[in-house]
């Protein structure tokens, strides 16, 4: 952590975390920050040491979209460094999710709170969502298991 910060300044948004564009994170993160400062300074009337305890609240808010990002990252061959453990596993899961959130609106409506930062990650490991995500039936299965016909996309 942090020694020393000139008293009476602060930083936030993508001076504390700068986030891949691709995935959206960064005004989310940023206004999370001004929230977590907002509530920081809530009550308090003395500002000396304030940086130590925004600091600490801005690492929280920044760590879940990083290791999201970082996760997503590692999808890619071409990503380098150490892959974390079990990110391949979790990375299959995800896949799943985006998967199931084309025809279960239960699992878009949870996905979209993970990826808008509504939600932590570990939501989508909900029972119930868990279920419907490893054992959906997609679309056209469920549409020939009730008799209806297949639909099927044609090039142009």
């Amino acid at each position: 952590g942090l020694k020393r910060f000139p008293e009476g300044y602060l930083v936030l948004g993508d001076a504390i975390c700068s986030f891949n564009p691709v995935y959206g994170q960064g005004m989310t993160s940023a206004t999370l920050q001004a929230a977590a400062l907002d509530q920081l300074l809530t009550g308090r009337t003395v500002l000396t040491g304030l940086w130590r305890d925004f600091f600490k609240a801005a690492a929280q808010v920044v760590e879940i979209p990083w290791q999201s990002a970082v996760g997503e990252d590692f999808r890619f061959p071409e990503t380098e460094g150490k892959k974390p453990a079990g990110i391949d596993l979790l990375n299959a899961y995800v896949n799943k999710v985006h998967l199931a959130t084309h025809d279960d609106t239960a699992v878009y409506a949870a996905f979209l709170k993970v990826l808008n930062l509504m939600a932590t990650p570990t939501s989508l490991f909900h029972p119930k969502i868990l279920w419907r995500v490893l054992w959906r039936k997609p679309r056209a299965q469920l549409a020939t298991l009730m008799g209806e016909p297949e639909l099927v996309y044609g090039g142009d």
